[in-house]
């Protein structure tokens, strides 16, 4: 069963990925453009100010600041990868919740996976390393 929705998952994954893509609409943030953290903070302005910095570490900032973080997946929040986990590098990933399905899957809208510069839609899991800002 697991590798039947792990298969599924692959091929959501890769039917999104090649599908057309949206222009980003450029607004002014505190962040590079084409990244996962430009792309994060256009989704949620309301982080602005609260999150800096690497993707990594903003779960600690937005804990600091007083937001709300968890491990649970919520439409509307951020979802913080730490480095090397759900795809991410080094220096982590940040991307936008946008539906919850059941059992810890997920769908994010991102920037700079696995284009720089470009949005981007998965579906992924939670687990170590995987947590969660609300709002």
């Amino acid at each position: 069963m697991r590798r039947f929705i792990a298969a599924i998952a692959l091929a959501v994954t890769m039917v999104t990925a090649l599908a057309p893509q949206q222009a980003a609409e450029a607004a002014w943030n505190a962040f590079p453009y084409g990244q996962c953290t430009w792309w994060a903070v256009n989704m949620r302005p309301d982080l602005a100010g609260s999150v800096w910095g690497n993707a990594w570490h903003w779960s600690y900032e937005a804990s600091w600041s007083g937001w709300s973080e968890g491990y649970t997946p919520k439409r509307g929040a951020i979802v913080v990868f730490q480095p090397y986990t759900g795809g991410a590098g080094w220096l982590g990933h940040v991307a936008y919740v946008t539906a919850v399905g059941n059992n810890g899957w997920f769908q994010v809208s991102e920037m700079n996976f696995p284009w720089w510069g470009r949005v981007s839609y998965r579906w992924t899991h939670t687990g170590w390393g995987v947590s969660f800002i609300y709002w």
